[in-house]
């Protein structure tokens, strides 16, 4: 059975939200998250391409693994793998969403943007969560490759 090479998959899907982010470009599609009396306008252009950089960057360090053999544990990279897929999906289809949908002029001081907001929150928050989980199998893994190595 022949291992599964992470790294191809968050290439894939890094070069997949690029691509999405390139063809948005021009979109007025932005978050608005307001703290207090501060509004935070984050376009969502800039969010879909951070996505991407992060996921090139962390199938860098899945293909350093796989290239020095450093075996990492496959329940954790599973998890990151299925989570990551999944949060990319929800972001993707979430920005679809609201940006079909129509528009409720009865009153206009309400944007109806917290569904929206809870929903970018939500899947970051758990892409973070993913990400931590993605530290802890790295190095833990390079740890215990490290110490086999100085065993033998």
């Amino acid at each position: 059975m022949s291992e599964i090479k992470l790294h191809i998959y968050f290439w894939l899907i890094a070069l997949t939200s690029f691509i999405f982010a390139i063809t948005n470009f021009n979109s007025d599609a932005a978050l608005d998250i307001n703290v207090h009396d501060t509004y935070y306008i984050i376009p969502f252009f800039h969010l879909i391409l951070l996505l991407s950089i992060v996921l090139a960057f962390t199938g860098f360090i899945y293909y350093l693994h796989f290239k020095f053999n450093i075996y990492l544990f496959k329940t954790l990279s599973k998890i990151h793998l299925v989570g990551t897929a999944v949060i990319f999906v929800v972001l993707i289809l979430g920005f679809i969403y609201f940006k079909i949908k129509p528009s409720n002029p009865s009153f206009p001081l309400f944007d109806d943007l917290s569904y929206e907001i809870i929903l970018y929150s939500l899947s970051f928050l758990v892409f973070s969560v993913l990400k931590i989980i993605f530290i802890f199998n790295s190095i833990f893994s390079t740890i215990l490759y490290l110490l086999k190595k100085n065993n033998s």
